[in-house]
Formats: C-alpha cells, structure tokens, sequence
C-alpha cells in the first residue's frame, strides 16, 4: 500500500521477536554488522558446514530472513546506509542457514544490490547470477519476479538496457499472472526509468501513465508521488508550451504524498524537478531555494538508487546557472554560490560512483565549472570526457548535452559542428526546451558581423 512508516514499523518489531534486532546505537551497530560479514565469510569458506544447517530452526530463520529482505528496500528509500548493511547480512545469513528457498534467492539479489553500491561489480553479478539460479530452481514466481525487479534495479544503475529490458518485462509478466500489482508496478516504474535513460520518453509517458491508473486504484500513495515525479521529469525532456507550470502542479501533488525520512531518493528527485521547473519559469528565486534544499539532501547523504540521477544533476545545474547569470550581470559572484555549485558536483560524482550513468553528466557539470573558474582547457577535456561516457552508456540526450557545452564554448567551425549534431539528437528525440536553446546559440553565429 506504501505506508512505508508502518511497514517498517511492524518489521522491525518482527525481526526482534525473532530474535535478530536491530542494533539502537551505533557502537552495537558496528558490532553487530563485523559479527555478520564473519559469518558470511565462514559461509564462503565452509559452506558445507554453515549453509543449510538450521535444522529444526529454519521457520524462524525464514521469518526472520523475509523481513529483514523487505527492511533493505524500506533503507534504501529512506537512505538508511548503516541499516542497509546490518539488514542485507542479516538475511544472507539466515537464508543461507536454510538453504535453497525462495527467501534465500531474493537475499542474493539484496547482496547483489548492496555490492553494487560499494561497487564491487564482479561480487555483485556473481550474487546475482546465484539468486536466479536458485528462484529457478526452486521454482517460486513470488521470489522470481522479485529476483528480476532487483536485477533491473542493479542494471539501471550501469546501462544494461538490454539485460533489464527482458528482466522486467518477465518480472512484470508474472506479477500480473500472480495479482501482485505492486510488484507489477514496480518492474514496470523500473523498465521506464531504463527507457528514459535512453531517451525513449514516449513509451515511458505510456508506462507512467498506467502505474498512475493502478497506484489511484489500490490507494498506493508512494506509487503515485513517484509517478507523479517521473512525469515532471519526462514533461522537462519534451518540453512542451506550458510543461513547467504542469509540472509544479505534479510536483506540489506529489508533496502532500511523501512523507519526510522514509524516502529520501524521492526527495532528491522532487527538489530537483521543481527546481528546473522554476528556473524555466524565470522564477530564479524559487529555483534556488529548491537548489538549496536539494544542496542539502544529496551532501548530506549517500546515493543508494540510480534513478535519482536526475535530482542530483538538476541541482548541479542550477547552482551552476546561478553563478553563469550573475557572471552575465558583470556581479562578483559570491564564494557560497560557488561553493554550493562545487559541492552539487562532488555529489554527483559520488552518485557516478556506484552507478556509472551518472558519470557523463558529472563530467558535464565539472566542466562547466572549470569554464566558470576560467580554465577552458580543463573545461573542454570534461565535455569530452562527458561525450565519451553518454556514447559508452548509450544515453543520447547526456550525448546531445555534450555536443551543446562542447559548442556554445567553442568559435568558427567547430562551434557549428558541435551545435548542429547536438540539434540532430534533441531533434531526434523530441527535446522541445534543448532544441530551441541550442538553435538560438547556432542562429547566433550567423548574427554576428
């Protein structure tokens, strides 16, 4: 239903029953957590003595295992990075006490995950490749689906569109055959984050508008402040008359969904949605209180989700509008602007670093830095480096962007080379606002004498 207070409340009151609590200070946190990771690594070097050994304890370590499986998600929304760590070990133990479940494929998947965020890739699809294996094996479609979702969900973060494509479409596929709408839901909101990313903003409008019809009908407030956020994100990509006022309305909807500390990811997203919004709208002043807002989230946190990509740049990019308008208004920029503006992209690095889709924009951003520093050499070396990344990961519109910075900074041919290519992607994909900004700086150079 996405009342993640009280989910969360009546896991956590679960996993103590069973006996496995959460630790309520940091000293017994760390404790606990050195306790799991040796447990793990005596799983690893003596699995025929550890795995499957629970014996006639294995109803509570299954108990146990589930909702500590379930308490990873409700972390990773609220950002929890100590709780996400002391959550995953404890299930990828218990699980593996049993042995092959249902439980213990998706406990696979959530180490899949949390290794992901380090990043430890190659640790991270080998968990992975063992959690299908074993929902396969064992023959569960609730454990499958939920399999699937999180193998988008890592995908996501390092531009397997291909693999997550297929991944979500079964893993959709089965939780419509099973009725669990959310899960449907889930692997499709997922799918269209994919989609997105790689600039296919139609079929996600058409899947965002679906997941909006069932969140509406199963009274599923999480689902609908996330579609409503996602909408905002693709109507700024289009760019339509009027997309910004739509969506500050979206967005103020979505307000009155979220709840404060449950899900952070979604807070970093909807600060730099209305953000941009605003910023469009010429309302500069409300931009950046978004900004600052947004400053404070994503310095003050870890990334643990690659869909709040978005968040994390459109920050970074409105600090670094700022200062590029007060530099316009021959004003001396002040040292908090610029400060603010380093640390939005030290953030964004920090996002690149466990989710390498993040790494062309990070470059893009730095760049312009650098030109706003007065050091255009380094500048141009970023907006290739950004070029080189969108190209890698498949990712068109960060591609366009690139071409955009590499050509309103340049002069003579390459500047309208740069433009024109740029003009031919957000063309391509229908990116109204970018492809007008980018013309005008393209109609500019026959403007001049």
């Amino acid at each position: 239903m996405g009342n993640l207070v009280e989910a969360r409340k009546h896991l956590e009151e679960t996993v103590a029953l069973a006996g496995w609590p959460i630790p309520p200070t940091r000293a017994q946190w760390v404790i606990a957590l050195a306790q799991e990771i040796g447990r793990q690594v005596l799983h690893q070097l003596w699995p025929s003595r550890f795995i499957g050994r629970a014996g006639e304890k294995q109803g509570g370590y299954n108990t146990a295992a589930a909702a500590y499986i379930r308490l990873t998600e409700l972390y990773i929304f609220a950002n929890a990075t100590d709780r996400i760590l002391i959550s995953v070990f404890h299930a990828l133990n218990l699980a593996e006490a049993v042995g092959p479940s249902p439980v213990l494929a998706q406990a696979y998947s959530g180490m899949a995950l949390t290794a992901g965020l380090i990043p430890l890739r190659r640790l991270a699809e080998r968990y992975e490749r063992q959690a299908l294996e074993i929902a396969e094996r064992v023959n569960d479609l609730p454990a499958l689906s939920w399999v699937l979702l999180l193998r988008g969900v890592y995908g996501s973060g390092v531009g397997q569109w291909a693999k997550i494509e297929s991944a979500l479409i079964r893993g959709a596929e089965i939780a419509e055959r099973l009725g669990d709408r959310r899960r449907f839901d889930e692997c499709r909101g997922m799918r269209g984050w994919g989609l997105f990313c790689q600039g296919r903003w139609a079929m996600t409008s058409q899947l965002e508008a679906a997941i909006a019809a069932n969140a509406g009908q199963r009274g599923d407030p999480q689902a609908h402040a996330y579609q409503l956020i996602a909408r905002s994100e693709v109507a700024l990509r289009f760019g339509q008359p009027g997309h910004a006022e739509q969506v500050l309305t979206w967005t103020t909807e979505a307000a009155a969904l979220l709840k404060e500390g449950t899900d952070v990811q979604h807070y970093i997203r909807f600060y730099g949605v209305v953000g941009a919004a605003h910023w469009r709208l010429g309302q500069f002043d409300q931009a950046r209180q978004a900004a600052e807002k947004g400053l404070a989230i994503v310095t003050g946190s870890q990334p643990s989700i690659s869909y709040s990509l978005e968040g994390y740049a459109s920050v970074a990019e409105i600090w670094l509008a700022v200062w590029e308008q007060e530099k316009a208004q021959a004003l001396n920029t002040p040292s908090p602007t610029r400060e603010s503006a380093r640390q939005a992209i030290k953030a964004l690095y920090g996002f690149a670093r466990p989710f390498p889709i993040g790494e062309s924009r990070a470059h893009l951003w730095h760049g312009l830095l650098d030109w706003l520093n007065g050091k255009p050499s380094a500048a141009h070396n970023g907006w290739r480096k950004s070029l080189t990344a969108a190209q890698k990961m498949a990712m068109p519109y960060d591609e366009a962007l690139a071409y955009y910075e590499l050509g309103r900074h340049a002069s003579g041919d390459e500047r309208q080379t740069h433009l024109t290519r740029a003009i031919e992607i957000f063309e391509r994909l229908g990116a109204a606002y970018d492809l007008e900004r980018t013309r005008a700086a393209l109609d500019s150079i026959h403007a001049q004498p």
